[in-house]
Order: structure tokens, then sequence, then C-alpha cells
């Protein structure tokens, strides 16, 4: 992103493995023409036709590519790369093994992905459980507190239940007016359907 994006090389070894994590363009390499193709490419000195290659001061007799797929995908997400020193040195033999290797690490690739979205969904759902804990202990409070107010103000039974009710009821009318990012409301208006006993 953003389109049409950027290949960047990963894992690489051998005489390529200083060219780490740079970038090459999507609609201008040997790649871009694998993808495009689905298939495996063998091209030969390909620093002759992409003028970034060639600012490498590399020569590359030959290249062997295959698409690499996430096990089950469609699409392709990549490729993988062979380099040989020499011409003549892949044939039929070599590009299928290639690809069967690419199924492989399609294969690992797809276990890492899964396993990463596994780790984040336990990371929510830990995150969703404290949230739900600090809720549930507010609430406790709250309904503490409520309790304590309306029986410091109440002779009878009676009047405690009625103004139980009452608070509980400014409550939801309070939390209405919030939820609504006080549309037609203000904090002020909250705060009367509270009472003012309802400091604490």
């Amino acid at each position: 992103t953003p389109a049409p994006g950027v290949f960047r090389w990963n894992h690489l070894h051998g005489s390529l493995a200083r060219f780490e994590g740079a970038t090459t363009p999507r609609q201008f390499s040997p790649r871009g023409v694998t993808l495009d193709q689905d298939a495996p490419l063998l091209m030969r000195n390909p620093e002759q036709y992409y003028d970034w290659v060639a600012q490498t001061n590399m020569e590359l007799p030959e290249v062997l590519l295959v698409p690499l797929h996430l096990k089950g995908g469609d699409v392709p997400i990549g490729t993988l790369w062979m380099v040989s020193d020499t011409y003549g040195h892949f044939d039929g033999g070599d590009a299928r093994a290639l690809t069967e290797l690419a199924s492989f690490v399609g294969t690992a690739l797809r276990i890492l992905r899964t396993e990463e979205r596994l780790q984040a969904a336990l990371a929510e759902q830990e995150l969703l459980a404290a949230e739900l804990e600090h809720r549930v202990k507010n609430l406790f409070s709250l309904t503490e507190n409520m309790i304590r107010m309306s029986r410091a103000g109440a002779s009878t039974a009676d009047e405690l239940a009625q103004a139980l009710t009452g608070r509980l009821y400014a409550l939801v009318g309070a939390h209405g007016l919030m939820r609504r990012n006080f549309a037609g409301g203000t904090w002020q208006d909250a705060w009367v359907l509270l009472g003012p006993d309802s400091e604490n």
C-alpha cells in the first residue's frame, strides 16, 4: 500500500544477503511478471532490462522465480527466488522442486499468520475481561453507595425502596443522556436527574 505497492526482499542468503529488507517496484520487476503469470519464470540477466537491478552492479546470469501462495489461497503473495552464477544451470526439475518448496513455505506462513491472529484475539479477550472486571467492581461500588444514601434519608422500608428506585431511574436517565452525547441535554441535566445526594 498504496497501490500498486512494492516488494520487499526477505530471508536472503548467499551473494544477495546484503539486500535484506530492500524494496523493489511491483510493476517493474521479475517478481511482478511471475505474479501476473502465476507460474514459474526463468530469466537471464535481469540487470540488462531492469535499471534498478543494474544500479546494484550485480550480474545475474540466471534467475528462477516461482509464485508463493499462502496454503489454500488463490492469490500469490510473493515469489521464491533462486539465482545462479552460471548460464544453463536451471531446468524443469529445478522449477518443480522450487514450486514444491514454495508450497511448504506457504503452509508455514499460513500457520504463522493463524498463530498471530490467535495471539491477537487472546490479547483482546484478556483486555475485555479486565475491562469487564473493572466495570463490575464499579457497579457494585455504585450500588452500595446508592443503598447507603437511600437508607440515610429513609425511616421505613417503603421509603428506602422508593428512594432507591428513584435513584436507579435517575441513573438510567443519565446514562441515556450520555449515550446520545447529551443531544438535547447537558451534564447539568444529568446532575438534576441524579439529584444532589448522588455526589458520593
